[in-house]
């Protein structure tokens, strides 16, 4: 697991509400090729804060990318 991935995780057990923590994680795996943790991050968001606009745009980005790679 990388450095950032357990930073993160550490400022999400302080703020486990923080949206832009959880968005953040979910950047950071889906780049550290764990993707499917990834689209839990994304997923969880949209469940819980549909207005954070950037997941949307970040999920599809992904959903494409692995389309492509089919």
């Amino acid at each position: 697991m990388s450095n950032r991935i357990e930073q993160l995780l550490e400022f999400l057990k302080e703020s486990p509400n923080d949206n832009f923590l959880r968005y953040a994680l979910a950047q950071e795996y889906v780049k550290a090729g764990q993707k499917e943790t990834g689209y839990e991050y994304y997923l969880g968001l949209i469940n819980d804060a549909p207005d954070y606009v950037a997941t949307y745009y970040h999920l599809g980005k992904l959903y494409e990318s692995e389309e492509n790679n089919s």
